[in-house]
């Protein structure tokens, strides 16, 4: 019998790219975070604690709901030359991005608009490739889609 195993999340990349807000959006000015990466979402819960009926001295149970989702991209890699002032001058500011993990064709790609919140450009010494820091908040709720 030949064994079977779940198939694997690609980490080779993860692209972001940035869009132009046209319609249909194109998206451009890409970032390859090839080193330490990170797509993080999250869920915040209200809870309630529900008394019991029966015997209101018990222990009652807890109810959570959700009210709210957020999601944050960061990390580190080669960005294209003439991307650098570009993303410079979007710390602060909503845009819609365009997220890619995985391999070149994605195996999950988000879309939605997101706050630059850092944008950071390190160097070791004189001749070293330079690399970019990044990190993005969500702004409002993206999309997700997958790709094989």
């Amino acid at each position: 019998m030949t064994a079977s195993y779940p198939g694997q999340l690609d980490t080779v990349a993860l692209l972001i790219q940035i869009g132009d807000g046209g319609s249909p959006e194109v998206f451009a000015h890409p970032v390859l975070i090839n080193q330490q990466r990170s797509y993080s979402k999250k869920s915040t819960s209200q809870a309630t604690v529900v008394p019991r009926t029966d015997d209101p001295t018990q222990p009652g149970k807890t109810v959570r709901l959700p009210v709210a989702t957020d999601s944050e991209i960061s990390g580190d890699g080669i960005m294209d030359a003439a991307s650098a002032k570009i993303y410079n001058d979007k710390v602060g500011t909503i845009m819609n991005i365009k997220v890619q993990l995985g391999s070149a064709t994605g195996n999950l790609i988000v879309t939605g608009p997101y706050t630059l919140e850092d944008f950071t450009i390190t160097g070791q010494k004189k001749g070293d490739l330079v690399t970019v820091a990044l990190k993005f908040a969500q702004a409002d709720d993206p999309t997700s889609s997958a790709h094989a």
